[in-house]
């Protein structure tokens, strides 16, 4: 019979219920309203640590630990017992005589006696099946953690292991039982620990010399859970980067523990590192790049400013000829085989690296100058050396710059720069060459950049057309235009005409830019007319290298018929001095462009070979006043009289006359009596692009 039974009878006997309740195994407990006990069978008193008869007449709230004095044991040691409570078992605590506490299930049913109900307490030990449960919830979570393929470490306060998964035990090279009780700060990279124990003052403890797991603790106070990549150190001495979040466990101001969980991060150390050499190396050469040789350089001069050094910059001469002609498979051969001359040339303890397309920079010991000198033309002799499996291939060359330390620059970028210049005149001076940097080399080379920079504006369009009318006089319309170039470089900026036509006239860049301005204008100007509906003239300068090309002329006629443009309306400028060298070829090519229906005009005349024998003999059909002339007329009699047998001279021969740098309604007034036939100049307009020229019309 259970105690329960027992209570269904609401009157029992009492002997009956004693008996029954003595012979029960489970502890029971009988208290009155007021919370003394009754009554207490033997397993109730084995419980409670006492003998049965000594704990009759004590309050039962006297084996109840004040913390667990809640609301609900309060209300039953009340004996606040309602039909919800009947049966309902619950986990107590109970303290014993002796100090000592235990787990216990208790069940409550309500008795009445003969005198007042009475309160039935079944308790049994709770221990067993409190073991069971935990022993099953550490089963469970050791599954889950085990099958995490995470390392996941916990620690008590002190940083000493207590727990590891299998994964930790993986990561670190041994059964996850053999890292408890180990200090987790030896799992760590001292030098790391170190180093971010100086990054984190606090974390170094007051006479501490070397942070240990007061490194690890403060971090994860001050940043819980925040990724950090290092270092585990395994067992055997091998090391293995992870990324490592550790968080504090336990709850108010002082963590009891800390959970590390960790990954291994080899991969992508790994990735970096080689995403880092590929930035830092060439992949087709192997060789460093221009940043590896800066920061070598620049380490040995901060170590040794006045260390013997010499930076030589290598060009392989006519290497876009070999990626043209010959295609870039043979030209990455090439480049291939001379960075392996290069290196050999250079010898041991140079540092070589490929800094461009084609060029490159090594750094070596030297002694002085003629020393420098004497690798450089080593390095020549080694890279003329260079086999190709290419009957085309001619001899390989290098152009070659060299820059002293200390002499020529203090840090690599200096240097480099220096180097740089002086290969560009070993260029200038015909290639294969080696020239030693030099100050005076400093002007030259900026005329060498611009004009590399111009030949690349040229091909990429940065060169522009811009237009200035030249008005009819009688009317007052424009009747034409006169195209002038325009340059504007995202590394220079603007370059003025005077600056960059003396440039590309210097390095034969001139019938290019004037092919581009004649191309372009014609185009512009053609499809101005279209829209208009009607004629409009248009005036290009020739330099007198393109119009000594005999070809010209035909270069005029397929620009017409690819533009559309009408060659009746289009004139051609040149200068006077163009005529003092060979005469007679000129008029071959005037006569032949002028058969194409274009005028020609003498441009500026007044201020070179003016002649009047050579106007009256050559097919000229217009000529340009200056403006020196014109702008002083209206206050120097003089060139008011030069300007009007100018004139004069010019409708005589049936020329017609363009009066330039008009720049006042008194100049325009008195070119007009003189009858000038146009005029140009800032009082009508500057040069505008042809979007702006339109409006003018």
């Amino acid at each position: 019979m259970s105690v329960e039974d027992a209570a269904a009878d609401e009157r029992p006997d009492e002997g009956s219920w004693r008996d029954v309740v003595e012979s029960i195994s489970t502890g029971v407990l009988v208290w009155d309203l007021r919370g003394r006990i009754r009554m207490a069978n033997p397993e109730a008193g084995r419980l409670l640590g006492c003998e049965p008869l000594d704990l009759v007449g004590q309050d039962v709230r006297d084996f109840v630990p004040e913390t667990f004095h809640t609301d609900t044991t309060e209300a039953h040691l009340a004996l606040a017992v309602t039909r919800e409570t009947f049966g309902v078992a619950e986990e107590l605590v109970v303290s014993r005589p002796d100090g000592t506490s235990l787990h216990v299930d208790v069940r409550l049913s309500l008795l009445h006696g003969d005198d007042e109900p009475l309160v039935v307490a079944s308790a049994t030990d709770a221990r067993t099946r409190v073991a069971t449960e935990q022993a099953r919830l550490d089963a469970g979570r050791r599954t889950i953690l085990d099958s995490v393929p995470i390392s996941i470490l916990t620690t008590d306060a002190d940083g000493v292991v207590v727990s590891a998964n299998a994964a930790a035990g993986t990561l670190l090279g041994v059964e996850a039982d053999e890292l408890i009780d180990l200090d987790l700060a030896d799992l760590h990279d001292p030098d790391e620990l170190a180093a971010a124990g100086l990054d984190v003052p606090q974390a170094r403890p007051e006479g501490d010399d070397a942070p240990t797991f007061a490194v690890l603790r403060t971090l994860a106070d001050l940043e819980p859970g925040a990724r950090r990549e290092w270092s585990y150190v395994r067992p055997d001495g091998t090391r293995v980067p992870v990324a490592e979040f550790i968080t504090p466990m336990g709850g108010g101001d002082a963590p009891t523990g800390y959970l590390f969980a960790a990954y291994d991060n080899s991969q992508r150390v790994e990735a970096s590192a080689e995403a880092e050499r590929l930035a830092r190396h060439d992949q087709l050469t192997g060789l460093p790049t221009r940043a590896f040789l800066v920061s070598v350089v620049d380490d040995i001069l901060l170590r040794r400013p006045s260390a013997p050094l010499a930076l030589l910059v290598l060009d392989v001469d006519h290497f876009k000829t070999v990626n043209d002609t010959l295609g870039h498979h043979v030209g990455d051969a090439v480049l291939r085989s001379v960075s392996e001359r290069i290196r050999e040339g250079a010898g041991p303890g140079a540092v070589t690296a490929r800094i461009g397309g084609d060029a490159f920079a090594t750094v070596v010991d030297v002694l002085d100058e003629p020393d420098a000198m004497s690798r450089a033309r080593v390095i020549q002799e080694r890279v003329a050396m260079t086999d190709i499996e290419s009957d085309d291939l001619d001899l390989v060359g290098v152009s070659i710059g060299v820059a002293l330390a200390g002499r020529d620059g203090a840090d690599a970028t200096e240097l480099l720069k220096r180097a740089d210049t002086a290969m560009y005149q070993a260029k200038v001076a015909g290639r294969n060459t080696i020239k030693v940097f030099v100050p005076s080399m400093d002007a030259d080379r900026e005329k060498l950049q611009l004009a590399s920079g111009l030949r690349r504006a040229i091909n990429e369009s940065e060169v522009t057309v811009s237009y200035q009318p030249l008005v009819d006089l009688r009317t007052g319309n424009v009747a034409a235009f006169e195209a002038l170039a325009r340059w504007t470089s995202p590394r220079f900026g603007v370059v003025s005409p005077g600056r960059f036509i003396p440039l590309a006239e210097d390095h034969g860049l001139i019938s290019d830019l004037g092919e581009k301005v004649l191309r372009t204008a014609c185009a512009e100007v053609a499809e101005l007319c279209r829209r208009l509906d009607r004629p409009v003239g248009l005036s290009v300068n020739v330099s007198p290298q393109q119009f000594r090309d005999r070809d010209l002329p035909g270069l005029v006629r397929q620009i017409a018929e690819q533009t559309g443009f009408d060659p009746t309306m289009l004139e051609l400028e040149i200068t006077e001095n163009i005529l003092v060298s060979d005469p007679m070829e000129v008029v071959d090519v005037m006569r032949a462009v002028r058969s194409l229906g274009v005028k020609i005009v003498i441009d500026d005349f007044g201020t070179g070979f003016s002649s009047l024998g050579y106007l009256t003999r050559l097919p000229i059909d217009k000529i340009k006043i200056d403006r020196s002339f014109v702008t002083k007329m209206d206050d120097n009699e003089r060139d008011a009289s030069i300007v009007e047998s100018i004139i004069l001279l010019a409708h005589t021969l049936g020329m017609a006359v363009v009066a330039e740098g008009i720049e006042t309604p008194g100049q325009e007034q008195h070119l007009r009596g003189l009858g000038c036939d146009q005029g140009q100049g800032f009082l009508y307009s500057a040069a505008v692009p042809i979007a702006a020229a339109s409006v003018l019309v």
